[in-house]
């Protein structure tokens, strides 16, 4: 699957990423304080394309933890040709506020890029892969208690667009289950 020769363009190897961070804080009937930080990086360096995702958020109401959420995943991309690739993905989520308590997924597949020009760019990917879910149960308002791990068969979709209207506007789309 991952053998053979890829006649791929290595004009764009390096770094390229993005990072994102949020804040708020709002008084009224009520006092709420939020925090957000999202953290994306890819390294191309020739028919591979490494990928690292990190986003959290933390959130407080009067005082009391009220959101507790972050997310940790990488990708590892291998081009085969010009449109088609295989890609490994792995991921963490932990949410302290869901009957989910976390859920680690690993799998593969096959994408395709459906549309690259200098303009707009669209790419989906599919795979199957093994999902470990740790389910917690409420105990109290604030308190989960870790119950059961399950695992399970799963799968991966993805699809990211972009549109670059000019140097300073860029559109996107990216939409993913698992």
């Amino acid at each position: 699957m991952l053998g053979g020769n890829a006649a791929v363009a290595q004009d764009n190897d390096g770094w390229s990423g993005e990072a994102a961070f949020s804040a708020g804080y709002a008084t009224g009937n009520s006092e709420t304080t939020d925090l957000g930080l999202g953290i994306d990086v890819a390294r191309k360096q020739g028919v591979w394309t490494y990928q690292f995702v990190a986003d959290g958020e933390y959130g407080e109401q009067d005082g009391a933890e009220s959101q507790n959420r972050y997310l940790l995943s990488g990708d590892v991309d291998r081009q085969l040709n010009d449109k088609l690739f295989a890609f490994g993905r792995t991921s963490n989520e932990v949410d302290q506020f869901t009957g989910l308590g976390s859920r680690t997924f690993v799998g593969g597949g096959r994408g395709y890029h459906i549309y690259d020009s200098e303009q707009t760019k669209w790419t989906v990917r599919a795979g199957p892969g093994v999902k470990i879910d740790q389910v917690h149960f409420p105990v109290g308002a604030a308190l989960m208690v870790p119950t059961d791990t399950v695992s399970s068969f799963g799968a991966v979709a993805r699809s990211a667009l972009g549109h670059k209207r000019n140097d300073n506007v860029k559109f996107t789309n990216e939409t993913g289950v698992m």
